[in-house]
């Protein structure tokens, strides 16, 4: 997002929708309160692009 990097800011958002995953640059899997995993997406897609 234009607005993370002029700001030096980040944005967290947590939901149970899988599809949202593609647009992000960092995805991060919980369990029981838990980071299981983490993933770097090399190639994101635009937001217009996410089947819902």
């Amino acid at each position: 997002m234009q607005v993370n990097t002029e700001l030096g800011t980040a944005t967290a958002l947590i939901t149970h929708n899988a599809a949202i995953r593609k647009i992000a640059h960092r995805v991060v899997y919980m369990a029981d309160g838990l980071i299981q995993r983490e993933e770097i997406n090399a190639t994101r897609i635009p937001p217009s692009e996410v089947t819902w």
